[in-house]
């Protein structure tokens, strides 16, 4: 228990110092030597001795009881203290795909000194640590939230050890609650738009504290399990760029990723320059198909072709939508026109060269 001090039986050494047998004496104990010369203050029982110092030395008496001569001889006691542990009580870590705790991490924890001075083992029972059997392997498959485990730290020079108990405790990740791709119309056709993450967020927290819980976003996995370089709430990504969540318990520090992908839909690329209706064909055909498959098409005079014949002059638009609902509205002119013929020609003959004008 650390306290240095140990129930000694010194009677033990009386077969050491009396190795030949020897009749008509007494046997008597003292702790200073001082005592011993003047038969004062004996050890008055001397197989319950506790001592004072780790380190001190008593001694044994034998008087002749005939002569009343004596002799004695000094008892060195050394205390030799077990391995120091520091007093953690329990080990907390976060519950994992492998459903295995490294054990070496709670050594590092339990003992600062020099490892190579102490043989650290772990146990399931106190009588299995007591008795060094049936160690633990370092990398120990848990089996449930909540266990008690012993710890036992060994001297390697003088054997002296200690075990410990403590509570390993498994705290579980938190869950996400379900999240869904995001998807946006590009506003300018370079393939970037910026996407707000307040409602993925809250998906995310969906049966969850928001007080106990943060939510931070990454644009890659390293970052998201580094927890570094977190993404802003308004991000501009690109078409079908992975991101990830990080989800975090405050309190534990337990976290889950998740990833979505964003998309960022083409808007169909069409401008419609002016246009000129000529007045001796009488009709003008438009058209706004791009060319993209399940494209729809709504005209300001509400035709829904994909072209119309125009036979008036003014101002109109088209609005074309695309498959996954983007839009673009080009708004163009017609104006009219005759067609042209020769007004006047004037030939200059029979000169060299030539001129029609």
């Amino acid at each position: 228990d650390y306290d240095g001090q140990i129930i000694w039986d010194l009677t033990l050494v009386e077969t050491e110092v009396l190795s030949i047998r020897q009749d008509n004496i007494d046997i008597e104990y003292y702790r200073l030597l001082s005592d011993l010369e003047t038969s004062s203050n004996p050890i008055l029982d001397p197989t319950n001795y506790i001592n004072q110092d780790l380190e001190e030395t008593v001694y044994i008496k034998i008087i002749n009881t005939i002569s009343n001569c004596y002799s004695f001889v000094p008892i060195p006691l050394q205390v030799n203290l077990p391995p120091l542990i520091e007093d953690f009580s329990s080990y907390e870590i976060c519950g994992n795909d492998t459903s295995t705790v490294n054990l070496q991490e709670v050594s590092d924890l339990a003992f600062l000194g020099n490892t190579n001075e102490v043989t650290i083992s772990y146990f399931n029972t106190f009588n299995d640590a007591n008795n060094n059997t049936n160690s633990l392997p370092l990398l120990y498959p848990y089996q449930n939230v909540n266990e008690a485990l012993y710890i036992r730290l060994t001297a390697n020079t003088t054997g002296c050890f200690f075990v410990y108990p403590f509570q390993l405790i498994i705290n579980e990740a938190p869950i996400p609650g379900p999240i869904s791709d995001l998807e946006t119309c590009d506003d300018d056709f370079d393939g970037l738009a910026a996407f707000n993450f307040s409602q993925q967020t809250m998906s995310v927290l969906t049966g969850l504290n928001p007080d106990l819980h943060t939510v931070t976003y990454y644009n890659s996995l390293d970052n998201a399990e580094s927890d570094v370089n977190p993404l802003p709430s308004t991000y501009w990504a690109s078409d079908q760029e992975m991101l990830f969540i990080r989800l975090q318990e405050t309190f534990t520090g337990c976290y889950s990723i998740v990833s979505f992908t964003t998309f960022v839909r083409p808007r169909p690329d069409i401008n419609i320059p002016q246009q000129t209706l000529c007045t001796d064909v009488g009709f003008l055909t438009v058209d706004a198909s791009t060319g993209a498959d399940g494209e729809t098409y709504l005209w300001s005079n509400g035709s829904m072709t994909s072209s119309i014949d125009i036979t008036s002059i003014g101002d109109y638009s088209v609005t074309v939508t695309s498959a996954f609902g983007c839009q673009t509205t080009s708004t163009f002119e017609v104006i009219s026109s005759e067609s042209a013929f020769v007004d006047v020609i004037e030939t200059v003959d029979f000169s060299d060269p030539n001129n029609i004008i």
